[in-house]
């Protein structure tokens, strides 16, 4: 990465002052509506499941909802498994400006009670036998300030 990108990047965006992180079931457009009507210059979706992403077209049209005037706008993906990630990047691409991945949300209502588990912060620890997932999103091409085309 070229010294002083992420910089660019970021007044590319207007150099927003305030940002609303996202927030599970409370990021939608009404309430990023709000939030830039009180001075956020950049908003988040909410936590979008990647592998929910590119299973379920209902599951996309009910969390993710960006807008042309909802700018910038970033999305948050969360999963473990660096190629859905990606895939689900896809379906974002052109919409938002940039993705986060979040790699384990420590909020239990963030994960259906119907799993057996939810992801851990594997950026933390890794079980044993794994790869850490940093690695495998490396591996996968995932990586910061990296733009798909179109995006």
């Amino acid at each position: 990465m070229v010294a002083g990108a992420p910089w660019d990047f970021w007044r590319s965006l207007g150099s927003p002052k305030y940002v609303c992180a996202p927030m599970v079931d409370q990021s939608e457009l009404a309430f990023r509506t709000l939030t830039r009507q009180l001075g956020v210059g950049l908003a988040y979706t909410p936590m979008l499941h990647a592998r929910l992403m590119i299973e379920l077209e209902v599951y996309r049209a009910h969390t993710f909802d960006p807008e042309p005037r909802d700018r910038p706008l970033f999305a948050q993906l969360a999963g473990h498994d660096p190629a859905v990630l990606l895939e689900a990047g896809r379906h974002v691409q052109g919409h938002v400006d940039a993705v986060d991945i979040n790699f384990g949300c420590p909020q239990a209502r963030a994960w259906p009670a119907s799993r057996s588990r939810r992801p851990s912060p594997l950026l933390v620890r890794t079980p044993p036998g794994r790869r850490p997932l940093s690695s495998r999103c490396r591996d996968a091409r995932l990586s910061a300030l990296t733009a798909l085309p179109g995006s």
